[in-house]
């Protein structure tokens, strides 16, 4: 019973030594791999604004036809 018992306290501390430490990584990650993404999307967002000028573009998704019922 004492090597079970042992066993489990070496896996115990095998995982907080190795997978936990990677566990508590994995929501920083995703985070900064969000805000990169966002500010890639900023960038395109402001690349397109300066490409038509200040103009104001429409841009038809055909979810208003959608909702209305309308037929296309």
């Amino acid at each position: 019973m004492k090597d079970f018992f042992k066993a489990v306290e070496a896996s115990a501390e095998e995982y907080m030594e190795s997978y936990k430490v990677d566990l508590d990584k994995r929501p920083a990650e995703k985070q900064r791999l969000e805000e990169e993404h966002r500010k890639e999307n900023m960038e395109k967002l402001r690349k397109d604004m300066e490409k038509s000028g200040g103009e104001t573009v429409v841009v038809s998704t055909g979810l208003k036809d959608k909702i209305r019922g309308a037929k296309p």
